[in-house]
């Protein structure tokens, strides 16, 4: 870049920076991500400043270099929004679902003793039982969620669904199954 150049792009932050800024402001970001996006423009410009055909253009080509930037911006948050770990709403870690994630271990390693083998085996029956009762795209979100242990990305895409509405049918599922088994254990059927 030469002098010339130079004085052009010094210029042009001088006379466009308090614009550009208020753009982004206007679009929702933080004064702190407003002033970042600001330098992202400026350092588009004096890495391009040789395409700028005449300072009489320089107003309509800054503005497209914003609103470039701020599609990018909206873009690469999206794809973070996309990309963040998921976690069950259900987790295993979580108070009163351990009877659940137990009935629902369908893998699990034999109980010791045949007491707590039958025990087991009434409450896998009772579980099925429960699952039975789940309305069916709720069961499927479930089965898949924690019999096949698939993401819930996954499961979206293969059901043609929301993640959100996967989340909420197994967060929902889990619910259910041990409201279900709860009353048959309190009823005395299993």
């Amino acid at each position: 870049m030469n002098d010339d150049q130079r004085e052009l792009v010094r210029k042009l932050f001088v006379r466009y920076r308090p614009d550009i800024h208020r753009f982004f402001t206007r679009q929702g970001f933080s004064g702190d991500e407003a002033r970042a996006l600001t330098q992202d423009v400026f350092v588009r410009v004096s890495q391009n400043i040789g395409n700028l055909r005449s300072e009489a253009a320089a107003d309509a080509w800054l503005r497209r270099i914003a609103a470039n930037l701020w599609k990018n911006e909206l873009r690469r948050r999206k794809a973070v929004k996309r990309d963040v770990k998921e976690v069950s709403l259900g987790a295993e870690g979580e108070p009163g679902n351990e009877a659940v994630d137990q009935a629902l271990a369908v893998g699990a390693a034999p109980a010791p003793n045949p007491l707590e083998q039958a025990l087991v085996s009434e409450e896998l029956a009772a579980a099925r039982v429960c699952l039975e009762e789940l309305a069916p795209k709720m069961r499927q979100c479930l089965w898949l969620h924690a019999f096949q242990d698939r993401q819930y990305r996954e499961i979206a895409e293969l059901l043609h669904v929301s993640i959100e509405t996967v989340k909420s049918h197994v967060h929902e599922a889990r619910q259910q199954v041990k409201r279900c088994m709860a009353r048959r254990v309190a009823a005395g059927e299993r």
